[in-house]
């Protein structure tokens, strides 16, 4: 018995015995033409059969999923497609609120064709999406740009991370160094060997590699070290470093603390080092009122109080408190002056100064109204007075130091050899707007 045939041709012939022509081919649906196309031989090829595509912002889903089912041809067009870049969208819709501008892409226009920069990004995606980080070798430079992208891009730098390898520490800080802050911290707690986490915490000042240093301080005691003094790290980052050395000995983590305590611009990081200083014997950083008439000296040591945890805090902050205690005056529209201002502006005397019935000073300065009454030392409210201490600027010459952001002013007064807070002004605040 005869094999058949693999295939069988019939012919059909007109009544003049020539062969009719077979009908033009149909074109086959989009879907087909990608299913069945064989790999493209390099990125020309892959190019030329994007746009071949005829891809549109309204119908591009169909046929990215068809292509997605033929792996081979869809690793070299992903390929292809990010090595020739143009995935900056320029259709950005800004809106205002509470002061500030926000950005946002644009939805994709469905008219986009394969050369619109917006539907290339979500082109772009889609590539990603397609490789392995083994068939993403040889894409450093393309990983790199797309991670740089500035906002509102977001979506193609996360991509770009999710396709490097678990131990490419080399390409992973690549990316590091141009990523955004947001992206790049949770990023640098994946990196694997020693050397990179030292330099993404030394050199880029990372929290994700930061994190894994001191968890382990003993194994990472040289590069903490260096970070303890390093002002360019942000002070939650610095509080950590310094926690974590706290049990580790040498008289040189010792000396990094002192300076820590003296001269850091945050109060509560140089409070956290004076602390663990007293834990490790030397307790004269811990913040206690100067013997001194030095202004500066006094909110520097107000300001670390406000955020210590020490047990006798309150005994601290109390010695700024003179036996007389402390003026208190506020700002005050409840007494019904205000209506005896306004009523007839230009007789109302102003300035003027009362006493009231319980014996509280009452001034309007022409515009505000003060009352100011006096509190006993054990009523004194602490905490407020080391609060504002920390951003307040003073004057030597009248000895009142100002907290513009909270309104509060403090008037310091010599009392022996040191000072004493004699006057707390309180400023209404008044709300916003739009209560961001």
């Amino acid at each position: 018995m005869r094999t058949p045939a693999p295939w069988l041709v019939v012919t059909t012939v007109a009544a003049c015995g020539a062969p009719v022509r077979s009908p033009a081919p149909v074109a086959t649906s989009l879907t087909n033409t990608v299913q069945h196309a064989l790999p493209p031989h390099d990125d020309a090829d892959a190019l030329s059969r994007w746009r071949g595509l005829g891809l549109t912002g309204a119908d591009h889903d169909q046929a990215l999923a068809a292509l997605a089912a033929d792996r081979p041809t869809a690793v070299v067009m992903a390929r292809a497609l990010l090595r020739d870049g143009g995935f900056a969208c320029p259709d950005v819709i800004v809106s205002s609120g509470c002061g500030e501008d926000y950005r946002e892409l644009a939805p994709l226009d469905p008219a986009a064709t394969f050369d619109n920069p917006c539907l290339r990004r979500v082109l772009a995606q889609w590539a990603l999406d397609q490789l392995t980080p083994h068939q993403a070798r040889g894409l450093d430079d393309v990983l790199v740009d797309l991670v740089a992208m500035e906002a509102p891009e977001t979506e193609l730098q996360a991509a770009a991370f999710a396709v490097v390898g678990d131990a490419d520490d080399a390409l992973r800080l690549r990316l590091l160094e141009v990523a955004a802050p947001e992206l790049a911290e949770p990023q640098a707690g994946l990196l694997r060997a020693d050397a990179a986490r030292i330099h993404a915490a030394l050199d880029l000042h990372l929290r994700g590699a930061i994190d894994l240093m001191t968890a382990d301080p003993a194994r990472y005691r040289a590069p903490l070290r260096q970070l303890v003094g390093d002002d360019d790290l942000d002070d939650a980052a610095r509080i950590d470093v310094v926690t974590a050395i706290a049990e580790l000995p040498g008289a040189d983590l010792d000396a990094a603390l002192r300076d820590v305590a003296d001269h850091a611009a945050s109060c509560e990081l140089a409070e956290r080092a004076a602390e663990i200083l007293a834990d490790r014997g030397d307790p004269s950083r811990l913040p206690a009122r100067p013997a001194s008439h030095d202004l500066a000296a006094h909110m520097r040591a107000l300001c670390m109080l406000d955020g210590a945890s020490l047990d006798d805090r309150d005994a601290r902050l109390a010695a700024w408190i003179g036996r007389r205690g402390v003026a208190v005056a506020d700002q005050d529209y409840d007494d019904g002056y205000d209506a005896r201002v306004d009523a007839d502006p230009a007789t109302a005397d102003l300035p003027f100064t009362e006493v009231g019935d319980d014996g509280a000073r009452i001034e309007h300065d022409g515009r505000w109204l003060w009352v100011t009454r006096q509190v006993a030392p054990a009523d004194a409210n602490l905490d407020h007075l080391a609060a504002v201490a920390g951003d307040a600027s003073c004057s030597a010459a009248t000895g009142v130091c100002r907290n513009e952001d909270a309104g509060v002013e403090l008037e310091l007064a010599a009392d022996g050899p040191s000072m004493v807070i004699v006057e707390v002004r309180q400023e209404v605040q008044e709300g916003g707007g739009c209560g961001c």
